[in-house]
């Protein structure tokens, strides 16, 4: 049997997205840090967005800075799991993939 490993992004009540499936450890590295820095450019852009919307209303910036905190990438990195299939189901393996969390996450 293959190996399937399973990127996932978590939230606070679950799995929120299934992200990619893959065969090998490789690539499931390799992914896990493309999603993770993929959410750092995502909310970067997000804020930038909304920032843009309030200066042409003409209306004080309200969104939060643009710019990242290194605690922001953290916790948004933190989100995106590998799960691996065991035959019967789909289990966390950031930790043996040197890929962990940087805080324990419940999922």
């Amino acid at each position: 049997m293959k190996e399937a490993y399973l990127i996932i992004e978590t939230g606070y009540e679950g799995i929120e997205s299934l992200l990619w499936l893959t065969e090998t450890k490789e690539a499931a590295i390799e992914k896990v840090k493309e999603f993770r820095e993929k959410a750092i450019t995502d909310k970067i852009q997000q804020r930038k967005d909304m920032n843009k919307f309030w200066r042409k209303e003409n209306k004080p910036k309200l969104c939060e800075p643009e710019e990242l905190t290194d605690e922001e990438k953290q916790n948004l990195q933190d989100f995106i799991c590998v799960q691996k299939w065991n035959g019967k189901k789909f289990a966390c393996v950031c930790g043996d993939l040197g890929v962990k969390p940087s805080k324990l996450m419940l999922r």
